[in-house]
């Protein structure tokens, strides 16, 4: 870039210099080099490094640059001495051997005359000129040692940070002048731990002046980092130094080793939280997420995978002590601006400075000293109950997991304070703490009061059979400013999952603990508890959106005053409105309930802190072009808008505001409670919302701006200024609902019911007997088994045989809107309706040498339909055989049904209790393949075939497909049914049963019998 760039410009195109900035100015670069850890200043290769800083970089081009030097303290066990040699350390120190690092009373020393130890076996240590230590004895360690772990004292640490420790110097040169510092307790120790600050400690002060006035520094060099720029003269000394202090921080070297990522240990990724909440959030993407979540947290949890780090590892335990200094390499003279200068007379002199007697005598003041191998341990010794309450809640919600069922907020809210404390044992960070439930629950006030942490009685330890935690539903914390319960995983689920995931948990979790907290109070005439707490659920929602009104009023009308009277130049007019309107908003907003109706002069303080010009007070709020409306006008609007799924709010709901996805789930909840499963059917719940919005005295209602003409889409974002009065009559009549229980409904609505109703109803009860194959086509909207379906009827052996729970699972999880099952039932009254004429003729002798699919599934299509041997019974009662080939379609279609369950535990085969109960019957693959529903692979199909190798049911793309074919033919009236019967029977029996009337036949010319062909060439092919 330095060689080149004067090349770049000049041949830059002309379209690029025509504003002359290429030819004016020339680039900046930024070297970053983070995390390399590198050590440096060995005492045996300063020339070594010296050189290889000198190939780094062309520091003459270098204006600043900034490094953290860090220096390992260490203690370990000393097993002996040894000297060193004394004339050694006088060649090495010619410049004179002291008895004092201080500048003030040192006096040189003859070394040969100098004792080694004093009168307490201590050494008497000698200091070279500079004031740094001279070993006079090399410490002898045995291999393999480790080190005592090593942390802070923080009760007084901040002395080390405090200008008096060195008053008299003068450091505002250094930028000194105020120094904040951070204090981090570790393992709930209280006052242990590690620091940061803003700074160094001030014992480093004189040192790194000493160093910065033996730096030869170009006072003449115009490239200095203040060009053109005026400062006064503290500033001006602090940039003229070529160092100056940055930060610094102390802690102990284990915290690097571990790190799942460079940034956070595995006890601050709150791995717990997201997995539990990853029960609550939808989309394939987010449920792969919290599936991999899971799965982490099964093979071991956060605290156990720090326990596999630490256990049996050998661990660097010294004290770190990182400085971070900005070097002016610009100030230095341009001859000294090389690597190996920096090197020698900045990087090591700076990092010797921990060495330096003054400043190593000011650190082990303020340093706690541990036995070895102890100190990665006390974190787990002073959590082991919170570990343990975290594994009893994993332990708890394990089959939830494992089922995608929710796990209960309580409990994910429980798990992430629990994970948000044990992270600051582990960091001592306050910034993890949540106040508004970590308080509550004395979490946080007992960290930051006494160090260990402690839970409230909210939360309870049960130990009857398993470790239980119970959570006090009642007293848990509620937001005094939203009346939403409280939360501390908001951040959890932003990182992992995102906002509206978020808002759509914090909404069920405001309704879920509304419904357990009911106060007795409420609506206490209502005698109906699901009405009741129909209503408060509802009530909730519009509490919501009350709020959000008053945030969306007050945001608008305190950025629409923006600077309006204020300024030497606002006349007396524009001050005085403005302060009319900020008293009457705060006159509004300290309005405690009802604040959109004309109680409390609410609607008076309104208009007078929306309206921004006072003429127009007369006219009240701004209107928009929908006033007025009525108050069922109101509610169907919110039920509309919550049903919409727009992932953005639209009128009424206010963008960025909490009451759409409450008011969706409050209302999903509220029919929930009062029974009703039909979600078209609203007419209860806007009954019970129009009741609420009316004792709320919800009278006006902010709205979007009125439209514009020209094209384009009309506004919908809410604003505060445009307003819908909600006084209008209702064309109905504007009585009170009247609220009705689930009972009483449920007795109204039959009474109410007629035939017409139930037949268009799809759950009423229904007849097959009732209905010829001519007429199915009035029951093809039915989501129920007919009455005729019935256990009853058929003989099951013991209630833990495989064949009744297939019978019981088909008959609990039958849902006639779904293809598949809805064609099983159509085709079961098909067959029944072809008794007894079920049965089918041995293998054909022509099919022996084929083994082509096509082939044999073409065979069976063909085959007639045979009736059973004279003197076997059992072949007269469709309904049995409804529910029999409707069950056996159904459980072979679904995967999970018990009858597949067993076939795929016995490679492919149906099992004797089955076959035996069913063969005979007709109730068998062959059957299935000749009605189309299946395809054969091989001739045993005729026999006993094995389910994948020799059958296999349709694809659910071909399963979709007949059952698209079959109710469009029964639909198409009047020869339709007869083509469905031609489609699954084949046409000779679709013509038999026209002669009894099933449907309508198309009076084709009867054929003899010996040329008539039952086959697929007769029946209409899917493609």
């Amino acid at each position: 870039m330095v060689a080149r760039y004067e090349d770049f410009a000049s041949e830059a195109p002309e379209r690029w210099l025509g504003d002359g900035y290429l030819r004016d100015n020339v680039p900046i670069m930024i070297a970053v080099r983070y995390g390399q850890n590198q050590e440096i200043c060995r005492f045996d290769r300063i020339d070594e490094e010296a050189n290889h800083w000198n190939r780094l970089h062309r520091y003459k081009c270098v204006r600043t640059m900034v490094v953290a030097l860090a220096t390992h303290v260490k203690c370990v066990p000393v097993t002996g001495w040894e000297d060193v040699d004394v004339g050694a350390i006088m060649r090495d120190n010619v410049e004179g051997i002291y008895d004092s690092p201080s500048e003030d009373d040192k006096q040189l020393v003859n070394l040969r005359d100098y004792p080694l130890l004093d009168d307490n076996g201590h050494e008497m240590n000698v200091y070279d000129w500079r004031g740094h230590r001279i070993p006079r004895r090399h410490a002898l360690i045995d291999d393999g040692i480790s080190t005592a772990g090593m942390l802070f004292q923080l009760r007084n640490l901040h002395e080390v940070f405090e200008d008096r420790l060195f008053d008299g110097g003068g450091d505002s040169d250094l930028g000194i002048d105020s120094m904040a510092h951070f204090l981090y307790p570790i393992g709930c120790l209280g006052n242990i731990g590690q620091f940061q600050a803003n700074g160094v400690m001030n014992c480093f002060l004189p040192l790194v002046r000493s160093i910065n006035d033996r730096l030869a520094v170009d006072d003449d060099d115009d490239d200095d980092d203040d060009d053109d720029i005026d400062l006064d003269a503290s500033t001006q000394a602090h940039v003229t130094r070529v160092i100056s202090p940055v930060s610094s921080q102390g802690y102990n070297a284990y915290v690097h080793r571990i790190r799942a990522r460079s940034r956070f240990h595995d006890v601050q990724r709150g791995m717990m939280t997201a997995a539990f909440l990853g029960t609550h959030v939808s989309g394939q993407a987010n449920l792969n997420k919290a599936h991999d979540l899971r799965r982490l947290c099964d093979i071991a949890l956060p605290f156990d995978r720090y326990h596999e780090k630490i256990i049996g590892a050998d661990f660097d335990q010294s004290l770190r002590v990182e400085n971070v200094f900005t070097i002016r390499v610009g100030r230095l003279r341009r001859a000294e601006r090389t690597g190996r200068y920096i090197f020698k007379n900045i990087i090591h002199p700076l990092l010797r400075m921990t060495s330096h007697p003054t400043v190593l005598q000011v650190i082990k003041r303020h340093v706690v000293v541990f036995r070895q191998d102890v100190l990665p341990s006390i974190v787990e010794w002073t959590t082991f109950g919170l570990c343990t309450a975290l594994r009893v809640l994993w332990s708890m919600h394990q089959l939830n997991l494992e089922n995608g069922i929710p796990v209960p907020p309580y409990c994910v809210e429980l798990t992430a304070a629990l994970e948000r404390t044990l992270n600051f044992s582990h960091t001592g960070n306050p910034k993890v703490l949540s106040k508004g439930l970590m308080d509550p629950l004395w979490l946080s006030l007992s960290c930051m009061s006494d160090g260990m942490p402690c839970v409230s009685p909210i939360v309870s330890l049960e130990t009857s059979e398993h470790l239980t935690l119970r959570v006090r539903r009642s007293e848990w914390p509620v937001s005094t400013r939203t009346a939403y319960p409280e939360v501390c995983s908001r951040r959890s689920m932003l990182l992992n999952f995102g906002i509206p995931h978020f808002n759509a948990y914090h909404a069920i979790f405001h309704v879920k603990h509304g419904i357990c907290n009911l106060p007795d109070t409420f609506e206490s005439h209502i005698t109906d508890r699901s009405t009741r707490l129909a209503l408060y659920i509802i009530t909730l929602a519009v509490r919501v959106y009350e709020t959000d009104v008053h945030t969306l009023v007050q945001s608008g009308v305190n950025a629409s005053l923006g600077d309006v009277g204020q300024g030497p130049d606002a006349d007396d007019h524009e001050v005085a409105i403005r302060l009319e309107r900020t008293q009457a908003l705060e006159a509004w907003s300290n309005i405690k309930d009802k604040i959109l109706g004309y109680e409390c002069q609410a609607h008076t303080h309104l208009v007078r802190a929306v309206v921004s010009d006072p003429r127009n007070l007369i006219d009240g709020l701004p209107k928009s072009v929908h006033s007025p409306k009525s108050i069922q006008w109101f509610a169907r609007e919110m039920i509309s808008a919550s049903a919409s799924g727009a992932a953005h709010p639209c009128a009424p709901f206010i963008s960025g505001g909490g009451a759409l996805p409450v008011m969706r789930v409050a209302l999903s909840e509220a029919k929930c409670q009062l029974g009703i499963t039909n979600m078209d059917s609203e007419a209860n719940v806007l009954d019970l919302l129009v009741r609420v919005l009316n004792k709320r005295h919800v009278m006006n209602v902010p709205w979007s701006r009125n439209p514009t003409p020209g094209p384009g889409r009309p506004p919908s974002t809410v604003v505060y200024d445009s307003w819908v009065n909600l006084g209008s009559r209702h064309p109905h009549g504007a009585s009170e609902p009247l609220i009705v229980g689930p009972s009483q409904r449920r007795i109204a609505d039959a009474t109410q019911s007629s035939t017409i109703a139930s037949e268009k109803d799809c759950r009423a009860p229904w007849s097959v007997n009732d209905l010829s194959i001519q007429e199915l086509h009035r029951m093809l909207d039915r989501s129920t088994l007919p009455i005729e379906w019935s256990l009853q009827l058929i003989s099951l052996p013991n209630s833990d045989s495989y064949v009744t729970k297939t019978y019981e699972w088909v008959r609990d999880n039958y849902d006639g809107s779904r293809p598949v099952h809805q064609t099983a039932l159509i085709v079961a009254i098909i067959f029944a309706a072809v008794l007894p004429n079920i049965l089918h003729d041995s293998t054909p002798s022509h099919l022996r040498s084929v083994t082509t699919p096509e082939a044999i599934t073409h065979a069976v299509r063909s085959s007639p339909w045979c009736p059973p041997p004279p003197g076997r019974k059992g072949f007269t009662s469709s309904h049995h055989f409804v529910t029999m080939m409707s069950t056996f379609i159904i459980a072979m279609y679904e995967p999970t049904s018990p009858l597949r369950i067993y076939m795929n535990e016995h490679q492919g085969n149906m099992g004797a209790p089955w076959t035996s109960k069913h063969g005979a019957k007709g109730i068998k693959p062959f059957n299935l393949v000749r009605m189309g529903l299946a395809t054969a692979h091989g001739i045993n199909i005729y026999t006993s075939p094995k389910y994948g190798m020799l059958w296999r049911v349709l694809t659910s793309s071909e399963i979709i497909n007949y059952h698209s074919h079959l109710l469009r033919q029964l639909r198409d009236q009047p020869y339709g049914p007869h083509s469905a019967l031609v489609f699954v029977v084949g046409e000779t029996m679709a013509n038999n049963l026209a002669c009894t009337n099933q449907v309508k036949g198309r009076g084709l010319t009867r054929k003899s019998e010996s040329s008539v062909e039952v086959g697929s060439s007769k029946r209409p092919r899917l493609v």
